[in-house]
């Protein structure tokens, strides 16, 4: 029998994936220089938690001014 989600446990998941993109999400809002390499490290290596508090600290850190 395959692995379906119904509307409920996808509803339930929501704030998981929403939490799980907080670094992408803050880059984006921040307008960040470096939001490309934020998020894909976030993508591929962000369930190590590790790096996802990398990627938070690191969509924090000072963006620099395009002239």
């Amino acid at each position: 029998m395959p692995f379906r989600l119904g509307l409920f446990e996808l509803i339930l998941l929501a704030p998981f994936i929403a939490a799980y993109f907080i670094p992408c999400i803050i880059a984006l809002v921040r307008k960040h220089h470096q939001i490309v390499p934020i998020c894909l490290i976030n993508i591929f290596l962000g369930w190590t938690f590790f790096a996802w508090v990398v990627c938070v600290a690191w969509s924090f850190s000072p963006v620099k001014k395009v002239d």
